[in-house]
């Protein structure tokens, strides 16, 4: 459960709580309540109550267990930003990385681990060749597309 809900401003702890409670998940690795409230905090411009969410969530749990809230909350608050906007998301992420302390902060992330992977660029630009001949009508018709957009913009092929 929740260790203070006064940590968030007026009635935001106690709605959190009784959230918290409804779902009925203590583990923080698979519980969501958190993470629609970051969402919900995100886009009702109330970005800077995420780091009051952070610290009532991740309060007296171990490293491990903060670093996979922070991950969840910093890609719920990434996605969230196609919705809001970049302006309204880092209205919410400054307020987050503040509250993390410098040697707490999680960078990990699959998508840097992969980058290095020469078989992960050749399978991501395998998927990407497959999503543009889906998009274009098979892979005549995206191949034709790849070949004008080489010739017009060529920085577009690198």
């Amino acid at each position: 459960m929740l260790a203070e809900a006064s940590v968030l401003h007026g009635n935001a702890g106690f709605f959190l709580s009784e959230f918290q409670a409804h779902e009925g998940q203590d583990d923080v690795r698979k519980a969501i309540w958190y993470i629609v409230a970051a969402y919900a905090l995100t886009t009702a411009c109330a970005g800077d109550e995420v780091a009051n969410l952070y610290r009532l969530v991740t309060a007296d749990l171990p490293l491990e267990s903060r670093k996979i809230v922070q991950r969840r909350i910093k890609e719920a608050i990434l996605k969230d930003s196609i919705l809001v906007g970049v302006p309204r998301a880092a209205q919410a992420q400054g307020p987050l990385l503040r509250a993390i302390p410098e040697d707490e902060g999680d960078v990990y992330s699959p998508r840097t681990e992969k980058a290095e992977s020469r078989d992960c660029e050749r399978e991501r630009a395998e998927k990407a060749a497959r999503y543009i001949g889906v998009l274009w009508g098979g892979a005549e018709a995206a191949q034709q597309v790849r070949e004008r957009l080489a010739k017009n913009y060529p920085d577009y092929c690198q």
